[in-house]
């Protein structure tokens, strides 16, 4: 198959995901919410693991060969790009911290939506964010991005853009929401520029794996 064709339709595969995933309830005219919480989280982590073996499959040989370079050069590759990770982490906290402070509504829509479900269905979440967000979306975001877009800029600049617009502009409720593109958008083009310097997506991979742990941590301490 073409790349680029290949490309366009994983990316709009990631779209229709979550509509195929409420397709079942929508058919007997109900709501996935109406599911018991562990009933709730087994069938979204099955859902995951099927999207995320679609995505595996369809990019084998390119995970091959990451994972095998990974293996070799891995420590090199976090020790060089891991500053622009804790650049990046600031710049966050800035203007999450200036966005809260003209906000009335205090938090990210994405954020009070990930703490809610994280009381709920804890383990799910878990594995959503330390493992099947990484993945997920450094391929694709980052991967098919990179695929497509050539030129440096561009590919951080769109990179950056698609990351934090997918963050927010599903939980968009007040126009305040919207600024919270910033510092999502802020991350994903830290996690672009990693990918870019290192030619490995395992590099972003790891950082937003490490990046989602210390979240769920803090938010798990909190709760």
């Amino acid at each position: 198959m073409n790349k680029y064709l290949k490309s366009t339709l994983v990316f709009f595969s990631f779209f229709l995901f979550s509509l195929f995933t409420n397709l079942p309830f929508e058919l007997f005219d109900t709501s996935i919410k109406l599911l018991p919480n562990n009933w709730k989280a087994i069938y979204l982590t099955t859902m995951n693991i099927i999207y995320l073996g679609f995505l595996l499959m369809i990019y084998n040989k390119d995970i091959i060969k990451y994972y095998q370079d990974f293996k070799k050069n891995g420590k090199k590759y976090i020790n060089q790009t891991i500053r622009y990770w804790y650049f990046g982490l600031i710049i966050m906290i800035i203007s999450n911290m200036v966005i809260n402070f003209l906000n009335p509504n205090d938090l990210a829509q994405n954020e009070q939506a990930v703490r809610e479900l994280l009381g709920i269905v804890p383990l799910y979440m878990i594995f959503s964010t330390v493992i099947y967000a990484p993945l997920t979306e450094e391929i694709i975001c980052r991967k098919i991005i990179k695929d497509i877009i050539k030129n440096k800029w561009g590919f951080i600049v769109v990179s950056a853009i698609l990351f934090g617009g997918a963050h927010v502009l599903a939980s968009i409720q007040t126009y305040w929401d919207i600024l919270y593109i910033i510092p999502y958008g802020t991350l994903g083009g830290i996690f672009a520029y990693i990918y870019y310097k290192t030619n490995n997506l395992f590099t972003p991979i790891v950082i937003h794996a490490l990046h989602n742990t210390i979240l769920i941590t803090l938010y798990l301490l909190i709760l």
